[in-house]
């Protein structure tokens, strides 16, 4: 009887360390900032990738999903930023930019046609190899 007993109150209080335990974390992780509970994931995805490899490849979806919601909410708020500061611009503002920029693709495309004639010069024939 006392062995029964004895297992009763130790499983009970088993359960119920194991329930303060994880309120007690719950409390710790609700006061934490957001940039903090970033940080720990990235440890602790880093921590477990290095030690525990493929077996804990599956928690890579929690991640990927992570980042899609993110580019999913940045990109628009950059997108519309960019939009509402050009609109802000003056005129001679706006032509300096454009000129700029334009100036800028046109130097990166003289680059592109640039290496796409003198590369190919660097490297040897294909029908010239003897082990064909």
């Amino acid at each position: 009887m006392t062995n029964i007993f004895y297992f009763k109150i130790s499983y009970i209080y088993q359960i119920n360390h194991n329930l303060l335990s994880k309120k007690i974390i719950l409390i710790i992780l609700k006061n934490l900032s957001l940039s903090t509970k970033v940080l720990i994931g990235v440890f602790a995805g880093i921590f477990l990738g290095l030690f525990f490899g493929e077996d804990v490849g599956w928690l890579s979806i929690a991640g990927e999903v992570f980042i899609g919601l993110l580019q999913m909410t940045v990109l628009p708020y950059i997108m519309f930023s960019l939009i509402v500061n050009i609109g802000r611009l003056d005129i001679e503002t706006g032509k300096r930019i454009i000129k700029f920029g334009l100036i800028f693709l046109s130097l990166l495309l003289v680059i592109g046609m640039f290496y796409l004639i003198v590369l190919p010069m660097a490297f040897p024939d294909w029908g010239s190899g003897n082990f064909y």
